[in-house]
């Protein structure tokens, strides 16, 4: 009868605190799973990556049950959860988001007058053209 007090004490906080949620991250509109998205506790620095099927495998036991879980991937629209709603084997779904980006403007570079010869400021510091990082 000891030893089973024992176990029980030694047993019941190992299986507490390592408490394993897993899922699958998935596109809501056809049903694929997505590739390494991100699933965080905020404010943390603990989170996990979904694999090549678009599961997960997450460690809640050490997360309090009112923290929150976002769920992300480029091109997509974030999800939150809280910690308690997540349960075993849960499909997460994603709806997609397009990303539109600002216009890029490329510009050539300044040129500057050094004796007879004209050069880039580039040029002129020692980074970049044929001498890179040896100097003069």
């Amino acid at each position: 009868m000891p030893l089973i007090r024992c176990l029980l004490i030694f047993l019941i906080p190992f299986n507490l605190a390592a408490q394993v949620i897993s899922g699958t991250v998935i596109n809501s509109a056809s049903n694929e799973p997505l590739v390494y998205a991100s699933i965080g506790v905020i404010a943390t620095d603990y989170g996990v990556t979904t694999n090549e099927q678009g599961k997960f495998r997450i460690n809640v036991g050490n997360i309090p049950k009112d923290a929150t879980v976002r769920i992300s991937m480029i091109g997509y629209r974030s999800k939150t959860l809280v910690v308690s709603e997540l349960t075993d084997n849960i499909v997460i779904g994603l709806t997609e988001e397009p990303t539109v980006l600002k216009e890029v403007l490329v510009k050539p570079a300044k040129t500057t007058q050094l004796g007879s010869n004209t050069t880039t400021k580039l040029n002129l510091t020692g980074w970049g053209g044929f001498g890179v990082g040896g100097g003069w």
